[in-house]
């Protein structure tokens, strides 16, 4: 059991913006059946949501993913 800190860093219009960290708990089997997707539905929360996922990498360890966020209405 342990935890997962996700954050989103960016820019928009260009100024630097950034969402998070946000830590939440999980075990491993849930981290490594974890998607982009997932993580930016969590972090996101009501206020944005992930809209596309460009590139992501998983090794087990790490989600890293290149994705754009839009502002929930």
């Amino acid at each position: 059991k342990g935890t997962v800190t996700a954050m989103v860093a960016g820019y928009t219009e260009g100024r630097a913006v950034t969402i998070g960290p946000s830590t939440w708990p999980v075990s491993e089997e849930e981290f490594s059946d974890l998607r982009a997707e997932d993580v930016g539905k969590t972090l996101c929360g009501e206020r944005f949501a992930l809209k596309k996922v460009t590139k992501s990498a998983h090794n087990g360890k790490d989600i890293v993913a290149d994705v754009i966020i839009v502002r929930s209405e």
